[in-house]
């Protein structure tokens, strides 16, 4: 069983999990948490990092997580949609505040 486990930056940041999703060309998973963020984990070292990459989910609630095309879209409670292109690394974010209809997205 994996769990939050603290002060150990190794194990997940929440042991609230929402939803989890695999990258088939790499085997990495990302796991959606209550108020962690996103994790990702490598099954072969059994190791959770947080997704350093979108540092303003780090606290956040993750709702729903999908990989498409080589993009992951992560739906969150509070600041709304993000796409993350996983080959470059470049994200975009929808809110409210860019005329997408709200910040809470419940289900991708």
């Amino acid at each position: 069983i994996y769990k939050h486990i603290v002060n150990n930056n190794k194990s997940l940041s929440s042991s609230y999990i929402n939803c989890i999703v695999s990258d088939s060309s790499t085997n990495i998973m990302y796991i959606g948490t209550q108020n962690g963020g996103i994790n990702t984990f490598n099954p072969k070292t059994k190791t959770f990092l947080p997704l350093q990459i979108l540092p303003e989910l780090k606290d956040a609630t993750i709702n729903d997580l999908i990989i498409h095309n080589g993009k992951l879209y992560i739906g969150s409670s509070k600041q709304g949609l993000y796409i993350l292109d996983l080959k470059s690394n470049k994200t975009q974010k929808f809110t409210d505040s860019n005329k997408f209809p709200g910040k809470k997205i419940s289900k991708l």
